[in-house]
Formats: structure tokens, C-alpha cells, sequence
């Protein structure tokens, strides 16, 4: 377009002033950019410069806007089905983050009315616990385990969101990866209409409406994901400054060089854990995985438990339902046998008209032969 073209100018000198940020040569910006190619199987393409033609630098902030409206459009507007996924690392220093792989760009999705899923690559193993609690502690432990193999390489664990799907199964779930809809919080077992009318009276006269869970774990409260999010961000970033040596060899203390990024990426990691529209998922669980992209696309309206005088209500449907099945099976066997009889008395009318007829014959043909021998005679 014509835009465009006067605007090309501006975008080269632009890019090429800025290749001090990739390495100080001129011009290594503008073949970075070529680095990636345009997907053939996307219907729809936008595109977007990212260049501040007055201060002459980059700025995402308006293409990440751009895309938080897009999305928030057609997930709240036009009530289409849309779901963000995410895996392998995400930047969390910082929520003024204008970085399009920051994990700011989900939190922007769930705030447009996005479901948003991590995808967990690691393989792990199950974690079994007799609590939530056991489960949180069972879990920190097998990932510290796994941070220290890799301390051993002078490395740290940088997919930071496969490390988040993992403790929401943790936080939410079983602790088991290859059972993806346990840790979904809307997935629920049907049970039968007047099983959850007694669950809905018992929590109206109990207290703690807690007493009366099920035996599957109950979710892990906000308390427990703020300090686990804590932890894990601090972990992370800790093990991250041993590898580069920050700490060891330059004594520097970790929260004098890490301490605000620290708390950046905890209140991130807590947005992201404790959104009702935030799943974790490992790709060990294929079947787990298609069925839970399933139920996040799935645009429904209706609400995710019935009430109790709605409950009432379909039990109340269900036993007219009931009683009319009956009487439809009772008046079906009833009409059978009429219809049997019907024929059975179809049958006896044609044989009894039949033979009468063969006996009238029978008759009429005797008196004849018997008058012509009388004339005979």
C-alpha cells in the first residue's frame, strides 16, 4: 500500500540503528528478522511493525494491545470459541512486560475471557500423597531433584511454563501426568439426580460445606499457591544465578539483584495458578490432553452446577418421564395382545364363513341329487 511504502524508509533506518541489540553490527537486527517464516495454514494474517517512528525504537505495547482486544472481540463479543496455549519459557520479569513470549500476554488473554493452557514437555513421574498439603511438599521435592541434575551441568530449569503446568496438577490435580482431567476443575463425574439433591441438602445444613467432599483431593487454597509460587520463582531464579555465577563467584546477594523480579514473576505465576480459566496438561496425556482442549473450547452457557429448586425440578421432570415410560410399555403390551386377538378373530370369522359356505354347498348339492332320483323314480 502506499502507507506502506512511505513508511518502509523509516522501518529500515529504524531496524538498522537498532542492531546494536543483537550483537552491535549494523544491519544484524534486519537479517534476524527474516529468521522466521509465515505459517501457510493461517487463514488470517496481521502484521504489525512494532516501530516508534518519533523516538526511533521498538515498542510492542500497541501489538500487544491490538492482540488483547482481538481476542477479548471475539471470546466476550461475538462468543466464538478461543484458547490460548503456551509451553517452553515465557519472560515473567516485569508486568510492563511488552515482550510478546512474556507470560503477561496470557494474563491479558484470561482478562479478555480466553481460556489459556500450558503444556507441560518434561517427562514426570507420578506423585503420590495421602494429602494436598503431602502432594505440595512430595511435588517440591521431585522438582527440586530435577533442578539439582541440572545444577550439575551448570543449567537451571528455563521452561518455566512446563514448570507451572506441573504444580497446577500439583496445586489442582492428582500429581499423576498421564491423568490431564483430573486436573481439570470443571471436568466433573455425572452423578444421579437424586445424589446431588442429598449433596445440596446436606450443604445447606452443614456448616463447612467442605466436610462433605468427595474423596478426590480438595483444591489447594490461595495461601497455598501464593507460596508456592513464591517458591518456585525463587527457585528457579536462584539456580539461574548459580549458573552464571553471580552469586558464588561475585558475592552479590540474590535479593539485591533478584529480588523485584522475584516478587514480578511470583504475582505472575499466582495470577496465572489461581485464574478459574487457567489449565496444566502434560503431553504424556494425549487422550487427556484432546478431551481437556475439548472442554475449554466448548462455548456453553449454562451454568456450571444446577440449584437446588432446579435439581428438584429435573428429578420431579424425570419421575412424570418415568411414570409415563411405564403406562407408554404397559398400554404398548396391552395393544399387542388386542391385536392378537384381532387377528385370531379375523382368522376364526373367515374359517367359520368359509365352512358355512362349504356346508350350504354340501347341503344344496344333497337335496338336488335327491330330487332328481325322486323324479327318477
Amino acid at each position: 500500500s502506499k502507507a506502506w511504502i512511505k513508511r518502509n524508509k523509516s522501518i529500515v533506518e529504524t531496524v538498522l540503528r537498532s542492531g546494536a541489540r543483537f550483537g552491535g553490527k549494523p544491519g544484524e537486527a534486519l537479517k534476524r528478522s527474516f529468521m522466521q517464516d509465515l505459517c501457510e495454514d493461517a487463514p488470517v494474517i496481521i502484521m504489525t511493525d512494532n516501530v516508534d517512528i518519533k523516538r526511533a525504537a521498538y515498542d510492542r505495547a500497541p501489538c500487544s494491545r491490538l492482540q488483547t482486544a482481538i481476542i477479548q472481540h471475539l471470546s466476550a463479543t461475538m462468543q466464538l470459541p478461543s484458547l490460548s496455549i503456551k509451553t517452553g519459557f515465557g519472560d515473567w520479569e516485569g508486568y510492563n512486560n511488552d515482550k510478546s513470549f512474556s507470560l503477561m500476554r496470557s494474563v491479558d488473554a484470561l482478562h479478555a475471557g480466553s481460556p489459556v493452557l500450558f503444556l507441560d514437555v518434561r517427562e514426570r513421574k507420578s506423585v503420590a500423597a495421602k494429602s494436598r498439603e503431602d502432594l505440595i511438599e512430595k511435588g517440591k521435592q521431585a522438582f527440586a531433584r530435577h533442578c539439582e541434575k541440572l545444577a550439575e551441568g551448570r543449567m537451571w530449569d528455563q521452561l518455566n511454563t512446563c514448570a507451572i503446568a506441573f504444580f497446577y496438577d500439583v496445586l489442582f490435580g492428582d500429581g499423576n501426568p498421564l491423568n490431564s482431567d483430573a486436573s481439570n476443575r470443571q471436568a466433573r463425574d455425572p452423578i444421579p439426580i437424586h445424589v446431588a439433591v442429598q449433596h445440596r441438602h446436606r450443604s445447606a445444613l452443614l456448616p463447612d460445606p467442605a466436610a462433605e467432599r468427595s474423596e478426590r483431593f480438595a483444591p489447594a487454597s490461595k495461601e497455598q499457591v501464593i507460596e508456592l509460587s513464591t517458591w518456585l520463582t525463587t527457585r528457579i531464579m536462584r539456580d539461574q544465578m548459580r549458573a552464571h555465577d553471580q552469586c558464588c563467584s561475585k558475592g552479590k546477594d540474590f535479593d539485591k539483584i533478584m529480588g523485584d523480579n522475584a516478587q514480578n514473576a511470583a504475582s505472575l505465576a499466582a495470577m496465572l495458578l489461581s485464574h478459574p480459566k487457567f489449565r496444566g496438561a502434560n503431553v504424556q496425556d494425549v487422550e487427556g490432553c484432546k478431551r481437556l482442549v475439548q472442554s475449554l473450547v466448548n462455548v456453553d452457557r449454562i451454568p456450571e452446577e444446577n440449584t437446588a429448586q432446579g435439581l428438584r425440578l429435573l428429578q420431579q421432570a424425570w419421575a412424570y418421564f418415568d411414570i409415563t415410560m411405564h403406562l407408554a410399555e404397559r398400554y404398548k403390551r396391552l395393544s399387542r395382545v388386542l391385536y392378537q386377538l384381532t387377528l385370531v378373530f379375523g382368522v376364526a370369522t373367515v374359517v367359520c364363513t368359509t365352512s358355512q359356505e362349504s356346508v350350504l354347498d354340501a347341503y344344496v348339492s344333497g337335496l338336488a341329487a335327491d330330487g332328481e332320483q325322486v323324479r327318477t323314480i
